[in-house]
């Protein structure tokens, strides 16, 4: 400690106090220098430079709040003093207070137009306020007067909040040019890699950090993630590995780990990666997230939704277990808690579209459509990563198409939908094939078992059973190859063609006695095209029959209705087949299925070429 004693010339000794106090700052000295500071502001209360460097003093211990005063007097008793002014604007920005941070860097600017660190600091504020335009401006101007490392950092970083990977990239370039050692732009250079899928080029760059800082986990945990998202998960594993290896507490290296471990499908396996993590850290939310998604998968679901509960609890805005949590509400019919969790999700990661897609979904589900319009419109605005298909864009938006895009009904009959489809169907009182089969039974027994039929649209095999009787051959088409396995999985088909339906019959060279269509014209809006091939396709004295959902009659030949599928009425299905050389033998009104409790009406039709005599036409509500 460094006493000072008074000194006849004050003057004098003011300043070789103040010269201390400067050398022991810049040596790192800070309690020494602070006093010798004070021993001249003992003498001097307004001495500018000690009122300054004191301030600054306490800005670099962290303590801001002592620091601003010492700064605010300095400014006062010299506004021209442009390095005043810029540190007090660090000091200001440091505490919060964000828009008088950039009054004092411009003011700071205005006395002293080339201070390029002024612009460096107004840039970084700027960008706190997502200014970023205005910040990437301002950092240009830093580099036009001074080319530092750490602006082309920074300036890198407002690049690539822009969306603008490339440009960032050149600029961290820039920055490790001049500074090869810079670990800050090494890390925001791979990541912008790794961004941009350039996957070799961000693997060797963490993998040149991780040689740099050997002790570091993040590095490795980096490298990990860069092997992991080309799909090396081998290499991926023994980066985390080495991780874990030099610090056995790394959390996020133990959540990654369990992460790899649960997409190979060993669950019980990552399951102990999560504990590990929580053990050392309870309060993670990712840990605890990731926990809930295991126990998800293996059917606990009691206490997978405690799991995300307490990752929301320690992380409000997590927004992977809103998600999680939403899909759990909403498999349990809890729509409403359903709805908030996907809306948080929307709210917290406005770019993830898997919680408007889920949020869209429930309010069709409930029927309200007016916030389904809305909730559209927000999506279609976000720039989201999943866009919604057309076709369902339009069905929730009230637009009428001509029929479903392949990609939505591929996305509706694939997967695990194809496996649940009978079993789903029962739950609805799906009354589709035993309508059309009763429709056409009393022909059928009048032909024998001498038919060439035609399943058009067949999914499952749910109409093929009944009709195989009767049946020379029996074909079916689909256009999605997982509904064509359940139906395979029957054995009652001669022939499975996975095909668009008018694609097929418009290459198709043979004749069919039977065109079977149930709940396949429901994705059509016009039938035009598909009756007419059709009826080209079909054998003399061959019959049709098809179903359709009923609208009443509003002035429109069809609708696309908000569940995605169309509904045509009695008039248009008489006049549409009629045009393409049909004459209708039955028309009769059932009841499709039940969907909430409410009954779906549909039309039954069974149509013949015009030249076969014999209409009869009726209309019976009470068929079922």
């Amino acid at each position: 400690m460094i006493h000072y004693e008074p000194n006849e010339n004050v003057s004098d000794g003011i300043s070789d106090l103040l010269v201390t106090a400067m050398k022991k700052h810049q040596q790192g000295d800070f309690d020494t220098a602070a006093q010798a500071y004070r021993h001249v502001l003992n003498a001097n209360p307004n001495h500018i430079d000690a009122l300054h460097y004191l301030g600054v003093l306490f800005y670099q211990l962290n303590q801001p709040d002592q620091a601003l005063p010492l700064l605010e007097k300095a400014v006062s008793l010299a506004p021209e003093n442009a390095n005043c002014r810029s540190n007090l604007g660090l000091v200001l920005l440091v505490m919060g207070s964000i828009e008088k941070a950039i009054e004092s860097f411009r003011a700071a600017l205005q006395v002293q137009p080339d201070f390029a660190d002024a612009y460096n600091n107004l840039g970084n504020a700027l960008l706190r306020t997502e200014q970023i335009d205005e910040a990437i401006s301002a950092y240009r101007s830093a580099l036009s007067i001074d080319e530092q490392p750490t602006v082309h950092n920074n300036l890198g970083v407002a690049l690539k909040r822009q969306g603008m990977l490339a440009e960032a990239t050149a600029e961290y370039l820039k920055a490790l040019k001049l500074s090869p050692k810079y670990i800050d732009a090494a890390v925001n250079l791979g990541d912008v890699l790794l961004a941009q899928a350039r996957y070799e080029d961000a693997q060797r760059c963490y993998y040149q950090l991780s040689q740099l800082e050997p002790d570091s986990t993040q590095h490795l945990i980096s490298l990990g993630n860069a092997f992991r998202a080309n799909n090396q998960n081998e290499e991926a594993r023994e980066a985390y590995l080495k991780a874990v290896a030099i610090d056995s507490s790394s959390s996020p290296a133990l959540i990654n780990l369990g992460t790899l471990t649960q997409q190979s499908g060993d669950l019980q396996e990552a399951l102990k990666f999560y504990q590990r993590a929580i053990e050392i850290d309870s309060n993670s939310p990712e840990a605890h997230n990731n926990i809930g998604t295991v126990l998800s998968e293996t059917g606990d679901i009691l206490e997978a939704r405690l799991a995300f509960e307490k990752a929301l609890q320690l992380s409000p805005h997590f927004a992977d277990a809103h998600f999680n949590l939403a899909r759990i509400h909403r498999n349990h019919n809890d729509f409403e808690r359903a709805l908030t969790h996907y809306r948080a999700m929307i709210q917290h990661r406005p770019k993830d579209g898997r919680g408007y897609f889920g949020a869209a979904q429930v309010l069709d589900f409930l029927g309200r459509y007016d916030e389904l319009a809305v909730l559209m419109r927000a999506w279609e605005e976000s720039g989201s990563n999943l866009q919604i298909d057309s076709h369902l864009k339009a069905a929730f938006t009230g637009q009428t198409t001509e029929r479903a895009t392949d990609s939505y009904v591929l996305d509706q009959f694939g997967g695990k939908a194809a496996k649940v489809f009978d079993e789903h169907l029962a739950t609805l009182h799906y009354q589709g094939p035993k309508v059309v089969f009763e429709a056409l039974k009393p022909w059928l027994d009048t032909r024998g078992r001498l038919l060439n039929i035609l399943d058009a649209g067949c999914g499952t095999g749910l109409c093929g059973s009944a009709f195989k009787p009767y049946s020379q051959r029996l074909v079916g088409v689909d256009l999605s190859a997982d509904m064509l396995a359940e139906a395979q999985s029957k054995g009652i088909y001669d022939e499975l063609i996975e095909q668009e339906l008018t694609a097929f019959l418009q290459n198709n060279k043979n004749k069919f006695d039977v065109i079977v269509c149930a709940d396949t014209f429901i994705y059509f809006g016009s039938l035009t095209k598909v009756l007419g091939l059709m009826a080209n396709t079909l054998a003399p004295a061959g019959q049709i029959v098809f179903t359709v959902e009923n609208l009443n009659n509003d002035g429109r030949p069809f609708v696309l209705l908000p569940t995605g599928r169309y509904a045509h009425t009695n008039q248009y299905v008489s006049n549409v087949t009629a045009q393409n050389g049909l004459r209708i033998l039955s028309l009769r009104e059932f009841v499709v299925r039940y969907e909430r409790s409410h009954p779906i009406p549909g039309l039954v039709v069974v149509s013949t070429a015009q030249d076969v005599v014999g209409v009869a036409k009726g209309k019976d509500t009470n068929l079922l």
